[in-house]
């Protein structure tokens, strides 16, 4: 264990069945991750989630497939197949749904476009923002409404709208996609306006697709959420399920990215599509981010954690990371990989 962790007995700790688990962890100030009898107790400044004191386990997509308290990182987000299971699993075990229906039908196109078997474009060529981060941001989304849904928490999501928020997932980086007739560069050279073409083209393909007019509207709402410059409070849903599942992508897509285990070996592939996107921001009309060299990118990342990510995912984005916490173990292990990235960048 880390500095500060102390094991105690869980059978000291564990709340009679008529108080919740969020009130007593509250009342400590501490949040604690209950393993087998013991618990690790670990001061983190911020209380647990509040949440009845048995919680369903068996809605977890991560329990359903046997993984271990390391997941949702035991999910090869390199295989197109292991995700796809994920997704049917998680599905299947909070909603006992179908299975993925429509989500498989756009899962495959962008599987399919991304390795350029689409007439219509060229391979996805930005080097940073590939088919695995699509897939990590997807499976991190899935993660925490299952794990949300195993809280009970309001309001609840709907299988119907759950599949929207997947499909927001998959489609939120399509607009780095290049049209065939494009030979200009990479699709990085989108970057400043990749969420506005991610939301235009989900439109157009969903429509193709047979979905209706509150699926579209509702899917391109929640990739909007992606766009750091959007205050999220600003997009318009229907429903404050929907606009719950748009805060969820909004963070996802924070997370997924800045937990992953390659995190730090692929930011100079993230410098590079930053370089090519400044010679194009005048054409665009927009200012994006820029920065002397990769150095320099991996130097400024933890300040854009502390001062920008972390605050943005706490306001606007409302704290919906927090519902990634297992409800197993009390471990948000993507927050821990996360922080854990940022110490080995901090001199």
């Amino acid at each position: 264990m880390g500095t500060g962790a102390v094991r105690i007995d869980a059978r000291a700790l564990l709340p009679p069945p008529s108080v919740t688990l969020g009130h007593c962890l509250r009342l400590r100030g501490h949040r604690i991750g209950v393993s087998g009898s013991s618990v690790t107790w670990v001061a983190l400044g911020e209380p647990c989630l509040e949440g009845p004191n048995q919680q369903d386990n068996s809605r977890d997509p991560s329990s359903a497939l046997g993984y271990p308290s390391g997941v949702p990182f035991a999910v090869d987000t390199k295989s197109p197949a292991a995700v796809e299971n994920y997704l049917a699993v998680g599905l299947a075990t909070v909603f006992a749904g179908r299975d993925l229906g429509e989500v498989r039908l756009v899962f495959r196109w962008v599987v399919d476009a991304f390795a350029g078997r689409n007439p219509e474009f060229h391979a996805l060529d930005t080097p940073y923002h590939d088919l695995s981060h699509t897939l990590e941001v997807t499976v991190c989304l899935m993660t925490l409404i299952a794990r949300r849904a195993a809280r009970g928490v309001q309001p609840v999501c709907s299988e119907e709208s759950a599949r929207w928020a997947l499909v927001a997932s998959l489609l939120h980086d399509a607009g780095y996609l290049r049209a065939l007739e494009d030979t200009e560069g990479t699709g990085a050279k989108y970057t400043v306006i990749h969420v506005d073409r991610s939301s235009d083209l989900a439109g157009t393909l969903l429509r193709s697709m047979g979905f209706g007019d509150p699926a579209v509207r509702a899917i391109q709402g929640m990739i909007q959420c992606t766009a750091l410059g959007v205050k999220v409070s600003t997009v318009a849903f229907d429903t404050p399920e929907l606009a719950f599942l748009g805060r969820a992508l909004g963070t996802a897509d924070l997370v997924a990215q800045m937990a992953a285990p390659d995190y730090l070996d692929k930011l100079p592939l993230l410098f590079r599509e930053f370089a090519e996107s400044a010679q194009h921001q005048e054409r665009f009309g927009r200012k994006g981010q820029t920065f002397d060299s990769a150095e320099d990118l991996l130097a400024k990342t933890p300040g854009f954690w502390r001062f920008y990510a972390l605050p943005r995912m706490q306001s606007d984005l409302e704290g919906v990371y927090r519902f990634l916490e297992n409800p197993a173990t009390g471990r948000n292990e993507y927050l821990e990989a996360l922080e854990a990235n940022m110490a080995r960048l901090s001199p």
